[in-house]
């Protein structure tokens, strides 16, 4: 191997790694000690990584070293610097989000078809509740309150299946893809966005037919 400065030196390949990235794969990876007796330098670096526990947090990491003191450095995030990996990881993120939008209406339409079977199933009590002085807006509450209740139970079954299950599931055996192994991102941002979500596809599901059976006429709940 030739450096920059002529010097060559012949090295016995320990390993070979591929991370399916053709930039990192071209690497060679020498010690510490042998990179300062050839290139002279001691406790110097060209380029620092900076390895974080969750993605979506490099700016805040960013701002913090900044705030050390290191405003004139070159300091970029990993998608600026990943090319055609940052596109692919891109797509991704733009499935994951039709997927997620996708979801939360099927959600809200078989919340929505529950509620509005329970309340066909329930004119008759309806009417006679009405009929003994109970305001409607107490009927629509009810219902509703059985929409969001389905929707507490389905996000925390949901997130018990990602956590517990499939997210261990994925890291022991990530997706094996050409840009590189695909593993399941969760993080606490989608985790709180996919809840809010799906409590109201919950409100707004159980709204509508709940408002629609309690404003029927009393009459017609009871003898139709």
């Amino acid at each position: 191997m030739q450096f920059s400065n002529n010097i060559k030196r012949t090295y016995t390949v320990k390993g070979i790694f591929s991370v399916k990235n053709t930039q990192v794969d071209q690497m060679a990876f020498i010690t510490k000690k042998e990179m300062e007796s050839i290139l002279k330098v001691h406790n110097l670096a060209s380029e620092i990584l900076v390895k974080i526990d969750n993605i979506g947090e490099e700016d805040i990491y960013i701002n913090e070293i900044k705030n050390l003191g290191l405003q004139n450095e070159d300091i970029k995030r990993w998608d600026e610097l990943m090319g055609f990996t940052s596109s692919a990881s891109s797509s991704f993120t733009m499935i994951s989000v039709i997927l997620g939008v996708i979801g939360t209406i099927v959600a809200g339409v078989t919340i929505f078809i529950i509620i509005f079977v329970s309340v066909v199933n329930k004119r008759k009590q309806i009417g006679i509740l009405k009929a003994i002085g109970m305001k409607e807006n107490t009927i629509i509450f009810s219902f509703v309150i059985q929409a969001l209740f389905y929707g507490i139970v389905g996000i925390i079954l949901g997130a018990s299946v990602i956590l517990f299950i499939l997210r261990p599931l994925f890291i022991a055996n990530p997706l094996d893809f050409p840009v590189g192994w695909v593993s399941l991102k969760v993080t606490f941002n989608i985790i709180r966005i996919s809840n809010i979500s799906l409590l109201l596809a919950s409100l707004v599901g159980g709204f509508f037919p709940a408002y629609r059976g309690a404003r029927e006429s009393i009459l017609k709940s009871i003898w139709e």
